[in-house]
């Protein structure tokens, strides 16, 4: 995303100073839409596409949340949930409901517990991931990174503001502001939380890969003529 190249890469204060610079000629970009246009919808694209086969056939490259072990999880809905199988940029919903995610700390169902954008994919029992989706799992994690990074800088301004406010004796003003740093607080906290889902199921999917990289071989060697 342009955020990412112009923040941690480039290292250019505003989205324009990155645009500026780059300037691909016509010919380049005819150039990279052909080559977008012929990966799209392979494995080697952002979003994965499988046959309902091949999605069993790699299950054991697949991971779900630790937290789950031993529970319903997406592995049992997979195979129940037969041709309702989601792919989406870091991993396979199995055609569940986000209302029946979650399970209580005295082992009541639940919703998913709330991340960035609402329902939390990577806190979901059901949700599967695994190598075949590091690319779309790397670019979520960058996505919120960022976020994380822009809700930390609005809690610094806000509470230099309520010192303002309290210096100026308007503590009216300073009160409304602590309501609003609570509110942010909060959604900070889901923000690390949901960051802290997404590295597990990361590291488990990276601890796979050399596998599921011999399955892809051996699956391709099958598959040349004799």
């Amino acid at each position: 995303p342009l955020n990412i190249v112009s923040e941690y890469i480039a290292g250019h204060p505003t989205y324009i100073m990155t645009l500026w610079y780059d300037k691909p000629s016509p010919g380049q970009m005819r150039q990279i839409l052909k080559s977008c246009e012929a990966t799209a919808g392979q494995s080697t694209a952002a979003i994965p596409k499988f046959t309902e086969d091949e999605v069993i056939d790699m299950r054991a490259y697949l991971v779900t949340n630790a937290s789950y072990e031993g529970m319903y999880t997406g592995f049992d809905a997979m195979t129940e949930n037969a041709g309702l199988l989601q792919f989406r940029l870091g991993g396979i919903c199995p055609g569940t409901r986000c209302e029946e995610g979650g399970i209580t700390t005295n082992g009541r169902i639940a919703g998913v517990p709330v991340g960035d954008r609402g329902p939390s994919c990577p806190q979901c029992r059901f949700w599967l991931t695994g190598p075949a989706f590091l690319l779309g799992q790397c670019i979520e994690g960058n996505q919120l990174i960022l976020k994380i990074r822009k809700k930390i800088q609005s809690l610094d301004s806000l509470r230099g503001s309520i010192l303002e406010a309290e210096d100026a004796d308007n503590f009216a003003q300073a009160d409304l502001l602590r309501g609003q740093t609570d509110v942010e607080e909060r959604q900070l906290n889901d923000m690390l939380t949901e960051w802290w889902h997404r590295m597990k199921l990361y590291e488990a999917s990276v601890h796979k890969l050399n596998d599921y990289k011999s399955f892809l071989a051996k699956k391709k060697g099958q598959r040349q003529p004799t």
